[in-house]
């Protein structure tokens, strides 16, 4: 991702409405050159169709968002920028490795789903964890590297 790309991925956020990242939130992970990893996902003329962005933390890594468009979702593509980050720990992860983690939102079933399919567990919960008040499970991928 580049600062180019933010408004394509703003569009994406708004159509799906689970997100409120402003432009300074992604700019500001996008800088973070050493702890962000931040890729999309382009259909065959280069529009951006999918985003995903995570940070390294020492013996951890958070997924911090990923989205892909409506009418592009059910085809791999959130499968093949999961599988792009998890290469990327195996790469760059050298010390022993505590789990790739994240919180989701109770409410969203989708994506419940796609994370327990692809090996993630629940690890806890954080009440009144977003703005409207929705809950979030905390989950874990231990067997990524």
């Amino acid at each position: 991702m580049i600062i180019g790309d933010i408004e394509q991925a703003l569009a994406i956020q708004s159509e799906l409405k689970l997100q409120n990242w402003s432009y300074k939130n992604f700019l500001a992970e996008i800088n973070a050159t050493k702890s962000s990893l931040c890729w999309v996902a382009e259909d065959f003329f280069g529009r951006i169709i999918g985003y995903m962005i995570a940070q390294i933390q020492y013996d951890q890594v958070e997924l911090l968002s990923i989205m892909v468009k409506p009418s592009f979702q059910r085809r791999g593509v959130a499968f093949a920028l999961l599988k792009k980050l998890e290469k990327m720990v195996s790469l760059l992860v050298t010390h022993p490795f505590q789990g790739l983690y994240l919180e989701v939102s109770v409410l969203n079933q989708k994506a419940l789903g796609f994370y327990k399919k692809n090996g993630f567990v629940k690890m806890g919960m954080r009440k009144n964890y977003y703005a409207q008040g929705d809950h979030a499970l905390l989950m874990v991928k231990k067997d990524v590297l």
